[in-house]
């Protein structure tokens, strides 16, 4: 038989003891996740919005990408991602109207000269309807933040798990 005897300031003690080691551990992983969007943010940026997925036609989207960390409590949260609204529409692929009245030009009802109505003929909306008839294009999606994290998963918990790991040992 085994007999183990336990006063309470002992317990009291691992009691304080686990509490500390808790706040040092959450403080650490929210460092290390604070470090990885950093990372996964970069990799989006020269691995995937510099010519791999989306060429670059004005740098907008590749410098709107940036990351955000929520903490509710014990949970941490790292967020990448995007507040150009076309941002999501490659991400997740589009469908788009084009030609004869989809954009206010020529064939709609208000024309590019501030809202007023322009005269046409008739041959002349015939003319630009055959030049440009009324089609839906439908464009691919083209992720650029959903591969690259899945491109990163392992690695990111890797390193979460290593910060945990020297953590608990710093405090052992």
């Amino acid at each position: 038989m085994i007999v183990a005897e336990i006063n309470a300031s002992q317990v009291e003690a691992l009691k304080a003891r686990m509490q500390m080691l808790r706040g040092k551990l959450q403080d650490r992983i929210a460092v290390q996740v604070e470090k990885e969007s950093i990372n996964l943010m970069r990799y989006v940026v020269t691995q995937k919005l510099r010519g791999q997925v989306l060429g670059v036609k004005s740098g907008r989207l590749w410098r709107s990408i940036t990351y955000r960390i929520d903490k509710d409590g014990a949970k941490t949260v790292g967020i990448v991602g995007t507040n150009v609204f076309y941002g999501r529409l490659w991400e997740l692929g589009f469908s788009r109207a084009q030609g004869t009245g989809s954009r206010g030009g020529l064939g709609s009802k208000q024309g590019s000269r501030g809202g007023q109505p322009r005269t046409i003929t008739a041959r002349m909306q015939a003319y630009y309807d055959s030049k440009h008839p009324a089609k839906t294009t439908t464009y691919a999606a083209r992720p650029f933040l959903r591969p690259s994290l899945e491109e990163n998963r392992d690695k990111i918990l890797s390193n979460i798990r290593r910060a945990i790991t020297a953590t608990i040992k710093e405090s052992a």
